[in-house]
């Protein structure tokens, strides 16, 4: 699985609970502080950390996914760039391990999911998130300016 943190790529094997009673891939990771890029057969995950540093970047800083995912790969191994790993479907596609820059495919799950984490922040700052099946009305989440009327 490939694991992304504020600071590194990882390529790492994931061992998942298989008892009887076990959670969900992607619940299983949420569990652990990752967010998964896909729900059904995750391969790549997000630490919630590193979505939290791009949620502040991309408002304040306006940096783009392509950008902040382009520092995260030239700090994980400025001097070796070619071994950075990369998403396993990217992998499965081209047939190798050496990519450069970050595939489309990586900067895409992070846009992604830091898409749905954002949504998921202004529903909690916002007092939705544990009230399950309350759906805001438009313009519940947006926040107040006292300079707009």
């Amino acid at each position: 699985m490939l694991l992304v943190d504020r600071y590194s790529v990882h390529h790492l094997p994931v061992k998942w609970c298989s008892c009887p009673n076990a959670a969900c891939l992607d619940v299983q990771l949420l569990s652990n502080g990752l967010y998964p890029a896909s729900q059904k057969k995750p391969q790549t995950a997000f630490t919630f950390a590193l979505l939290a540093d791009f949620l502040i970047n991309n408002k304040e800083c306006k940096t783009s996914a392509m950008t902040f995912y382009s520092k995260i790969w030239w700090v994980t191994n400025s001097a070796f760039l070619h071994k950075v790993p990369v998403c396993p479907s990217v992998l499965d596609f081209l047939g190798t391990s050496i990519i450069f820059p970050p595939s489309r495919i990586d900067i895409r799950s992070l846009w992604g999911v830091s898409r749905q984490w954002r949504h998921l922040k202004y529903m909690h700052w916002h007092g939705f998130a544990h009230q399950p099946g309350c759906h805001p009305s438009p313009g519940f989440l947006a926040f107040f300016c006292p300079a707009c009327p």
